[in-house]
């Protein structure tokens, strides 16, 4: 749904539309996710491939929110990986013995940056910059995923290893989610 005004503002020729009134909501107008990009308005063209929503943003912010970002994912991938060993009755470096508890947790996590994303641009490439990240930011203290040049590349592999079903879609939601960032 978009606004009134972005909708006087937009091309619309050959459309067939209606238009209906409602209170509160928000304009979808220049989210690519929930819009075609042909019909934004001449005000919201949504992001293109070469700019960083976040530019605006002061560095040190942003670098604060991709670090928590960054270990919050690093976090759910030692969940996922104690999940496996005690499936598989080894011991986990987290010393969890209970896979519903790993498994609640790790999808209130992958839940927490998928509803994060729907905050727009910022948030998406926010979530996507620690994913996507091949090293670990400077204040973070979470240990090097061996083998593996990022985050996203170790969800990846977590897919073929025996991953719960109700993780699998939490984090298929979150790629969902931030899918419309160009650094995804």
């Amino acid at each position: 749904a978009i606004c009134v005004e972005c909708f006087n503002k937009g091309d619309h020729t050959g459309h067939d539309y209606r238009m209906i009134r409602t209170v509160g909501g928000m304009c979808d107008c220049g989210d690519a996710s929930a819009w075609d990009p042909a019909g934004f308005c001449c005000d919201h063209k949504g992001l293109q491939p070469d700019e960083d929503p976040t530019e605006s943003m002061p560095t040190n912010a942003k670098e604060a929110l991709v670090c928590c970002c960054f270990a919050l994912f690093a976090y759910v991938i030692d969940l996922c990986d104690a999940d496996v060993a005690i499936n598989e009755k080894r011991h986990n470096k987290l010393g969890i013995v209970d896979s519903a508890d790993v498994r609640s947790t790790a999808q209130y996590a992958l839940q927490w940056a998928t509803d994060f994303a729907q905050k727009g641009d910022c948030a998406k490439r926010i979530l996507t910059s620690a994913l996507v990240r091949t090293d670990i930011p400077v204040d973070c203290r979470v240990p090097q995923t061996a083998k593996f040049s990022s985050l996203l590349q170790k969800f990846f592999a977590l897919e073929f290893e025996n991953l719960n079903d109700s993780v699998f879609v939490c984090l298929h939601d979150l790629y969902l989610s931030i899918m419309t960032d160009y650094l995804f």
